[in-house]
């Protein structure tokens, strides 16, 4: 097989499916291809926060997905021996916001279905990218297990551990990324906490409920290797770590496991640049710093949009794409992650002290207006929005 297409994107999750309906529904050709078949099973937090739910709105794509998930109404954290803070979801002006528990295999499926009616998007599953097409210095297409796609321009969204961002020369090592999780889907006789995504910073290890189901949830762990180590933590032992966990346990009565347990990282991953010429990066593969905030696929989905509007734009023009007309994209993309990345080195950083997430959390429960304050931003608000009396008590408890 030898095709030629307008784009061509590797990645069939919400990255890859977000930008290929932007540039179809611009008129240009997409082939989009995965090297899994579908459904397929991946570890992901599995809660859509209001900023993925409204990027889904904007794709058409929210009332597909709506129907397949369960309504989250906001999120609880607590610090093991200390306080515990839950608040209703909002959006970035503060209104009340809803967030959506779906599986991620359910939410793959759904995205990719969708792609398949757009007119002008052929879909290949199961064909892997295996190295890049070059007209000169330029990137013209990829050559693939089904043959080669020449095309104008080749959108990277292959994930954490993108083979595409190394084949490009965008990939920046990282020394310390060292922190992984583990997931497992439980089926319960009542969700433990409610419509609530709820967050528990133990010392060295966070653990995170997400109500998938009305009856099932996922219960995920992430840490250090360290840490899982310490703990004798690993994919057999997952789900009698957790029946036993003095917070978690008694939440936990009767669950039943639904599958194996799965595990993702090491999560800390960089790129030099996420556009070289003829091809850019969006979704995890642009760069990732940790999924401690659970927005990755909010991201993702705004990267995919953005990378599309971009291309479309230079296709149009007829200029050719090169990493100097790409910039904007460079720029949009800043624009994208950059309060969420501060956010999430922010949180990190709390974990990292029992004393400061202890304060943090304190600082929570103890007011309102400030676990609003900090939502709004996770919603898409400026975090230069969050007042510096709030940043005060954030750690004054």
């Amino acid at each position: 097989m030898s095709a030629a297409v307008d784009v061509v994107v590797a990645g069939g999750g919400p990255a890859g499916v977000a930008a290929a309906l932007g540039c179809a529904r611009r008129g240009l050709e997409v082939a989009l291809i995965d090297r899994a078949r579908f459904p397929r099973d991946k570890p992901c937090g599995e809660g859509l926060l209001p900023a993925a739910v409204r990027a889904l709105d904007r794709l058409g794509l929210l009332e597909g997905v709506r129907g397949q998930a369960l309504p989250i109404e906001g999120i609880g954290f607590a610090v093991a021996g200390g306080s515990a803070a839950r608040a209703r979801f909002c959006d970035a002006a503060g209104e009340p916001a809803y967030g959506l528990g779906i599986k991620r295999s359910v939410l793959d499926a759904l995205l990719l279905d969708a792609a398949r009616r757009q007119p002008g998007i052929t879909v290949l599953e199961g064909v892997a990218a295996t190295g890049l097409l070059r007209a000169g210095d330029r990137v013209s297409g990829l050559e693939t297990t089904a043959g080669p796609i020449h095309a104008r321009a080749v959108i990277a969204a292959d994930g954490l551990r993108s083979p595409l961002r190394k084949r490009l020369g965008l990939d920046r090592p990282v020394r310390s990324a060292s922190r992984i999780g583990l997931r497992v889907h439980l089926r319960v006789p009542v969700l433990p906490f409610q419509r609530s995504v709820f967050v528990l910073v133990a010392p060295r290890l966070e653990y995170y409920v997400t109500p998938v189901g009305v009856t099932e949830i996922q219960l995920a762990v992430l840490g250090t290797r360290a840490a899982f180590s310490e703990a004798g933590l690993g994919a057999p032992s997952l789900l009698a770590h957790l029946l036993a966990h003095p917070q978690l346990g008694p939440h936990l009565t009767g669950a039943e496991a639904l599958d194996r347990p799965l595990g993702a990282g090491p999560f800390r991953q960089r790129a030099r640049s996420v556009v070289t010429d003829g091809a850019l990066l969006c979704g995890d593969a642009a760069g990732y710093v940790d999924a401690i905030t659970g927005e990755g696929i909010g991201l993702a989905l705004e990267t995919g949009q953005a990378a599309a509007g971009v291309i479309a734009d230079l296709i149009a023009r007829g200029e050719p794409l090169s990493a100097r007309t790409l910039r904007p994209y460079v720029t949009a993309h800043a624009a994208i992650v950059r309060d969420a990345e501060r956010l999430t080195h922010l949180v990190l950083l709390l974990t990292r002290s029992p004393w400061l997430a202890r304060r943090a959390v304190a600082a929570l429960a103890h007011s309102p207006l400030l676990f609003r304050h900090l939502l709004q931003v996770q919603a898409g608000a400026p975090l230069s929005s969050i007042p510096v009396r709030d940043w005060a008590r954030l750690v004054s408890g």
